[in-house]
């Protein structure tokens, strides 16, 4: 999984480029970069997940994505 969380992260930064905020591609980019085991790098993106999530986290799934 970790050449699919490298792939990932790449798709999810460029979405954040077109819409900056976006809290899928924002939840998205946490998984890879946990997946990639970039803690520090997570842990920043979470804390622009929750501040850009409105509702309910527990919903919340890669598979959702």
């Amino acid at each position: 999984m970790n050449g699919d969380a490298h792939r990932a992260e790449s798709v999810f930064i460029r979405a954040l480029v077109d819409v900056p905020n976006n809290g899928w591609a924002l939840y998205g980019l946490r998984e890879a970069q946990l997946a990639m085991g970039n803690d520090a790098a997570a842990k920043y993106a979470d804390t622009l997940f929750r501040q850009a999530w409105v509702g309910d986290t527990d919903a919340l799934s890669l598979e959702s994505l």
